[in-house]
């Protein structure tokens, strides 16, 4: 399924269009990337049918109540609202159900995220675990409003 996002500025406000696979989650992620860049929605319209997902958003910079300024600035919403709408590129999450905890550690500049199965076992197989990275991948890639320098992304194995 192709994924399309385009902006057309006005006056008044920017209006974006997108298109792209429905999941769970869709248009939690698609606001916290446009309140990430400091966007105000002024309407949306949003209409999903069989796993497809379409959306004309109309929205304003939240300091100046005006269009989105910048074509930088404007090219940057778009992309990462294409990650978004373009979802897990093929990534499953896995089939079983996940208990996910996060745990910041802002004063020592990482985030712990544990990740268990529900009935509290950890994640056992090496394809689980792989599918479980390459989620995180693809969630932090959607999510990611600056250039990250990542230092590592690590799995450890390791029962708590």
């Amino acid at each position: 399924m192709r994924s399309f996002v385009c902006s057309t500025p006005s006056k008044d406000h920017t209006l974006i269009e997108l298109t792209g696979s429905d999941r769970p989650g869709l248009v939690s992620e698609l606001s916290a990337v446009l309140a990430d860049m400091g966007c105000n929605v002024v309407n949306a319209e949003i209409w999903t049918h069989n796993a497809r997902a379409a959306a004309v958003i109309h929205v304003v910079d939240h300091s100046t109540q005006l269009a989105i300024q910048g074509p930088k600035r404007v090219l940057m919403i778009n992309e990462l609202l294409f990650n978004v709408m373009r979802g897990d590129g093929g990534v499953r999450t896995p089939s079983a159900r996940m208990s996910v905890s996060v745990l910041d550690c802002s004063d020592r500049d990482y985030t712990v995220v544990t990740i268990r199965h529900v009935d509290g076992f950890p994640i056992s197989s090496e394809a689980e675990e792989q599918r479980v990275m390459e989620c995180l991948e693809a969630a932090i890639e959607r999510r990611t409003t600056e250039v990250w320098n990542w230092k590592s992304l690590q799995m450890i194995d390791r029962d708590f």
